[in-house]
């Protein structure tokens, strides 16, 4: 399934995607803890795997909006309730195996809350362009991948006319707080960005492991394996800053996205990394 995914989306991704799938960073991706869904192996980066699980690895993933408008947070609950768990493991399943996902129920808005988005015709959601298989950048502008079809379920149980921009994550939440765009489409609850953001009801959840080389001595397993390591982790993800933060004598090392610090680890660059088995990795 995994090829097969690759083959789908070889021609939309372009020269981007072929130098990934070449050093094997487009689609190794996991739906839990367990382990990596995808082959290193086969991807070239047979050194490398998950070796620990922070002791925060679960963590609730929100869709933020710009400050002045909780009727659109309001809004995006309604749909939120309105695209079942069963809608989402079907969004989800559709990137590893094929399956056809059950009609979508329509959100029970308010007139007032119709008049809103009425008024309301273009809404801009920021998120990072490398999180294969949750954002799959096509031709011409257009995204597919999990968030992008989870977007559009809530468009069609709202009538809403949300769109994704991508970018790397630090320049998406600066977009946010400065309101370039009008939210961040995937993201954790941070009071830091409490200030310019309002966060809608629970989307789904997401998981963070530990990725060293295989044969690395000593083994890494836990929070306080990294001490004294250098462990990358992506700039702007608030969420993996903190808990690293925690590590006393851990060196943190920031890298604009999962690529770069997938290829930092094979290269020795840092020790280890800190990175969601549900996105890129």
């Amino acid at each position: 399934n995994i090829l097969g995914i690759m083959i789908q989306t070889f021609v939309s991704l372009g020269i981007t995607t072929i130098l990934w799938i070449a050093v094997g960073y487009s689609l190794c991706f996991s739906g839990g803890e367990g382990g990596i869904i995808g082959n290193l192996d086969k991807m070239f980066l047979s050194d490398i795997s998950v070796t620990g699980i922070p002791s925060e690895t679960h963590k609730s993933i929100h869709i933020g909006i710009r400050k002045d408008w909780p009727e659109f947070v309001a809004i995006l609950d309604k749909a939120i309730n309105a695209v079942s768990d069963l809608q989402f493991r079907k969004i989800t399943r559709k990137y590893i195996s094929v399956d056809i996902a059950p009609p979508v129920q329509k959100a029970a808005l308010s007139a007032e809350e119709k008049a809103w988005l009425k008024a309301h015709p273009g809404i801009v959601l920021g998120t990072d362009k490398t999180w294969a298989p949750f954002v799959v950048p096509g031709i011409k502008g257009t995204v597919k991948g999990i968030e992008a079809d989870f977007i559009e379920r809530i468009n069609q149980a709202t009538g809403a006319n949300i769109r994704l921009e991508l970018g790397p994550w630090a320049e998406m939440v600066e977009k946010a707080r400065t309101r370039k765009i009008d939210g961040l489409a995937v993201g954790t609850y941070h009071k830091e960005r409490s200030g310019f953001l309002v966060f809608s009801d629970t989307a789904y959840t997401i998981h963070k492991s530990i990725f060293t080389k295989k044969r690395r001595l000593p083994a890494v397993g836990t929070m306080t394996d990294l001490k004294g390591l250098k462990v990358g982790y992506q700039a702007g993800n608030l969420f993996e800053e903190k808990i690293l933060k925690r590590v006393h004598g851990c060196i943190p090392i920031a890298a604009e996205n999962k690529t770069i610090l997938l290829d930092l680890l094979d290269k020795n660059q840092v020790d280890a990394i800190i990175g969601s088995v549900d996105h890129l990795i």
